[in-house]
C-alpha cells in the first residue's frame, strides 16, 4: 500500500511538473505594419490624392498628433499613422494599432467621432468637403481601426489589406 502511495506522489508530481513548465507561453508576440511604409502605400493607391503629410507614433509630438483624431488613453495604441491633405481638402487616412485586441472597439469608436468632428468643421469651413467625409470608411481588422476618406476607398482599404500583418 506505501509502495502504491508513493507512487501516486510521484506521477502526481510528474503531472504537475509537466503542466508547470515547458507549455506554451500565454504572451502573443504581434507583429505590426511598418506605419509609414503602410501609410505610403495606402496614400499611394489613390493618385486623385491630394498633396498628403504623413505622420506616425514614430514622429516627434507622437502622442499631440494621435490627440487630433483620437482621445483614447495613449497608453493602449502600438502604434498609428494619419496621412491627410496638406491642402485643407477632406481626404484623411488613419490606422490605429492597440495593444490588446479587446481595445479595438474603442479605437473604431474613437475614429467614429472623429469623422463626426470632420464633418461639422467641414460644413462651415468648407460644405463641398462635407460629403466626403460622410462617406467616409470607417472599419476594424485584427488589432486595426482604420478611417479612411477618399473617393477610391476601396482601393486604399486593398492597399491596407496587403500591407498590415497583425490579424
Amino acid at each position: 500500500m506505501k509502495r502504491l502511495i508513493a507512487l501516486l506522489c510521484t506521477a502526481l508530481t510528474l503531472l504537475c511538473c509537466l503542466t508547470a513548465c515547458g507549455g506554451e507561453s500565454s504572451e502573443t508576440v504581434i507583429e505590426y505594419a511598418d506605419m509609414k511604409t503602410l501609410a505610403e502605400k495606402m496614400v499611394a493607391a489613390d493618385s486623385g490624392f491630394p498633396d498628403m503629410l504623413i505622420v506616425t507614433d514614430a514622429d516627434e509630438n507622437a502622442q499631440e498628433n494621435f490627440a487630433s483624431v483620437s482621445q483614447m488613453d495613449y497608453t493602449k495604441i502600438a502604434h498609428y499613422l494619419i496621412a491627410y491633405s496638406s491642402e485643407g481638402k477632406a481626404d484623411e487616412v488613419v490606422v490605429i494599432a492597440v495593444k490588446d485586441k479587446n481595445e479595438v472597439l474603442a479605437a473604431k469608436s474613437a475614429l467614429d467621432t472623429h469623422v463626426i468632428t470632420r464633418r461639422n468643421m467641414y460644413r462651415t469651413y468648407d460644405p463641398s468637403q462635407e460629403p466626403r467625409v460622410a462617406a467616409a470608411n470607417v472599419f476594424v481588422s485584427g488589432y486595426y481601426a482604420v478611417l479612411i476618406i477618399s473617393d477610391r476607398a476601396d482601393a486604399v482599404q486593398a492597399a491596407f489589406d496587403g500591407g498590415s500583418a497583425a490579424e
